[in-house]
């Protein structure tokens, strides 16, 4: 649909709402889902996985943190892939990947030719991801706006979030105890 909008060149406001309407729907879906399987994270990874990976939690909750990085981002993905503007993710797809190999280079191993790194290991791997998609959501964002004029509303996903977190009576306090990483 969007494809079309675009190949006709008019109506550019129903991208927008298809857009808004895509990132609350794709929130409306999967952020119940993602803030269940944090909060119940340690049973989930006991049951499916087995209480050996039960160490992993933490590199599960910042998984689950990338995905909802790239759940936001996926309708801005869609709508310059859409807009015809495919020149735009080969050196952006280069970059990110470079990006990605420096940040595990110096978070992964304890030790690179006898300098120091982060050691990580894991946790590092996971963080190089989380960081380089936000990256690229922020980027995405940028050219959607700049490229397309469709706009990134922030103030709608916070809005939603917000109805969510008071539907759940998530407050501050008993949010930043319980979804601590």
């Amino acid at each position: 649909k969007m494809s079309e909008i675009y190949a006709t060149g008019k109506q550019i406001d129903k991208v927008q709402d298809y857009t808004n309407m895509a990132s609350k729907y794709l929130l409306m879906i999967f952020l119940p889902l993602i803030f269940c399987l944090h909060i119940f994270r340690e049973e989930f990874i006991g049951v499916i996985l087995g209480k050996q990976f039960l160490p992993s939690i933490n590199i599960f909750s910042l998984s689950l943190l990338g995905i909802l990085v790239l759940m936001i981002s996926s309708p801005y993905d869609y709508v310059i892939y859409a807009g015809g503007k495919h020149k735009i993710w080969a050196p952006l797809t280069i970059i990110t990947t470079v990006i990605v190999l420096i940040l595990q280079i110096i978070l992964v191993p304890k030790e690179l030719f006898s300098i120091p790194m982060f050691g990580w290991g894991a946790i590092g791997t996971v963080t190089a991801n989380v960081i380089v998609w936000f990256l690229a959501f922020l980027v995405q964002i940028y050219l959607a706006g700049k490229l397309l004029k469709i706009k990134f509303y922030y103030k709608k996903v916070r809005g939603f979030t917000k109805e969510f977190c008071d539907k759940f009576n998530i407050t501050d306090q008993n949010y930043n105890q319980d979804l601590l990483l």
